[in-house]
C-alpha cells in the first residue's frame, strides 16, 4: 500500500497539518503514570500515528510505573506503601531533561475510597507540585485526567458508602465519581499551568453509547485497567485534544488496522526498550529499590532502531 494512502488508513480523514498542534513533536517527551502508563499500549498507539502522521518518530520517554499516585497515599491493606512520582521526579526531570512532560494520575490516588476533602486535597497538591517542578525545569506539562473506574465487571467486589474500609482490592462502589470529581479539578486548571486534556469525559460517553445495545460491554476486566480498545481511545482522545484525526468509534477495527501496520511492532519495541531502561535509570522504590548506572547502551540500542523505523517511515 503506497506510504500517503497507509496514513489516511491508519488515521482516518485527515485534517490539514495547521490544524495539528505538533507539541509532542517539538522536543524529548516524558510520560509519567501508573499501571495504565506502565503497560504502555496507549503509549505505542500514540507513538505509532504520531510517527505516522509526521514521518518521524517523536521522542518519547514514558515510565510509568504500577501502582503510583501523585498524591502519596496508600491504602492499609496494599501489600507496600504505594510509591509517589515525587520521589523519582527530580530526578527523571534532571536525567530525560524534557521539553514537554504529559502525567496521568487519579486512578490510585483516591485509594478506592469515597471522596472526602483530605483526599482531594492530597490529590490536588501533589498534581500542583508535579506541574511547579516541571514548570521549574523549563519543561510544559500536559496533564490527562484518569481514565474512568467501571463498577460493572467487579460487581461483586465492591463496597458501599459506610464500610470499615476500602482498597483496589474491595473499591468503594462508588469510585467512579470521585475519578470524575479529580477530572473535573483538573480541567479548571489554567492554560499557564497546564494544558489539560480530558480522557475521563470521552471514555465514560463511550462506554454508556456500546451500553445501549451492548450491555456488558466493557473496557477493563477488573474495572481499572483498559483493553486495546480503551488504551486507543486513550490515545485518541490525546491526539484529538491536539487536533489530529480521530479513528473514530470502531475502536476493534480501528486497533486491528493500526497493529497490522508493518511497523507496530518494531515501535512498539523501540517504545519499551526506553521505557524500561529510562524507568530504571531514573530509578524507583516499589517493594524494593530498582536503580540502573547507565542508559548509554540503551539508547545506542533504541538509536539503531530508531534509525531502521523512520528510513522505512521515509519510504515512499
Amino acid at each position: 500500500m503506497p506510504h500517503r494512502l497507509l496514513i489516511i488508513v491508519l488515521l482516518g480523514l485527515s485534517l490539514p497539518l495547521a490544524a495539528v498542534d505538533d507539541l509532542l513533536m517539538r522536543g524529548r517527551v516524558l510520560i509519567l503514570g501508573d499501571s495504565i502508563t506502565h503497560a504502555g499500549g496507549w503509549v505505542t498507539c500514540l507513538t505509532q500515528q504520531l510517527a505516522r502522521h509526521h514521518g518521524r518518530l517523536p521522542d518519547v520517554v514514558a515510565i510509568g510505573l504500577a501502582s503510583e499516585t501523585a498524591s502519596g497515599l496508600s491504602e492499609q491493606d496494599h501489600p507496600f506503601p504505594r510509591p509517589c512520582v515525587h520521589e523519582r521526579l527530580g530526578r527523571a526531570l534532571e536525567r530525560i531533561k524534557p521539553q514537554v512532560v504529559v502525567a496521568c494520575y487519579g486512578m490510585n490516588d483516591g485509594i478506592y475510597w469515597p471522596l472526602d476533602d483530605a483526599r482531594l486535597q492530597a490529590f490536588q497538591q501533589g498534581i500542583g507540585k508535579l506541574i511547579s517542578d516541571c514548570q521549574a525545569a523549563g519543561a510544559r506539562v500536559v496533564l490527562l485526567t484518569p481514565p474512568p473506574f467501571d463498577p460493572q465487571p467487579v460487581r461483586a467486589k465492591l463496597r458501599p458508602a459506610g464500610a470499615a474500609d476500602y482498597g483496589f482490592k474491595a473499591p468503594f462502589d462508588g469510585y467512579g465519581g470521585v475519578l470524575e470529581a479529580f477530572a473535573r479539578w483538573e480541567l479548571t486548571l489554567p492554560a499557564t499551568q497546564a494544558r489539560v486534556i480530558d480522557l475521563n469525559g470521552p471514555m465514560t460517553a463511550y462506554l454508556a453509547k456500546r451500553r445501549v445495545s451492548e450491555p456488558t460491554f466493557a473496557f477493563s476486566g477488573d474495572g481499572i485497567h483498559p483493553n486495546d480498545q480503551g488504551l486507543l481511545l486513550m490515545a485518541d482522545c490525546v491526539l484529538r485534544g491536539l487536533g489530529y484525526p480521530s479513528v473514530g468509534d470502531d475502536l476493534a477495527g480501528a486497533f486491528t488496522t493500526i497493529s497490522a501496520d508493518p511497523l507496530y511492532p518494531q515501535i512498539k519495541r523501540w517504545r519499551e526498550q526506553r521505557s524500561n531502561g529510562w524507568r530504571d535509570h531514573v530509578g524507583f522504590t516499589r517493594e524494593k529499590t530498582v536503580t540502573r548506572a547507565t542508559i548509554a547502551d540503551v539508547e545506542e540500542q533504541a538509536d539503531a532502531l530508531r534509525q531502521t523505523i523512520e528510513a522505512a517511515l521515509t519510504t515512499k
